[in-house]
C-alpha cells in the first residue's frame, strides 16, 4: 500500500498563475489585490472556459507577521466605492 504523500507527489495539478494587481502598505495595515486565471466548467459549455477571478485581501501585521483580516471579491470593493460616492452626493 502506497503512502498518501507518495500518491500526491505523482499528481500533476496545474496551478494558475497568481498576478499581483495592487499592493498598498500603510504601517501595520496592507491592501492586496490579486487576480488568477483559471479554467471553470460551465454546464452549458462542452469545454471549460477561462475566467479571471480577482480578490482583495486586507492584511494586518501582528507580532511581526502579516495576517489576513478579510478577503472578498474585488467587485465588492467597487460596489462599496460607488455606494460611498452615492451617499456623499445625497448628503453633500
Amino acid at each position: 500500500m502506497r503512502n498518501w504523500l507518495t500518491c500526491l507527489a505523482d499528481l500533476t495539478i496545474p496551478f494558475p498563475v497568481l498576478r499581483f494587481l495592487r499592493i498598498q502598505i500603510e504601517g501595520d495595515k496592507s491592501n492586496l489585490r490579486v487576480a488568477v486565471d483559471t479554467l471553470v466548467k460551465i454546464i452549458s459549455l462542452t469545454k471549460p472556459a477561462l475566467r479571471t477571478f480577482t480578490r482583495t485581501f486586507l492584511l494586518v501585521k501582528e507580532d511581526n507577521e502579516w495576517k489576513i483580516l478579510r478577503c472578498y471579491p474585488s467587485a465588492q470593493e467597487l460596489a462599496n466605492a460607488l455606494a460611498a460616492v452615492s451617499d456623499e452626493t445625497e448628503h453633500g
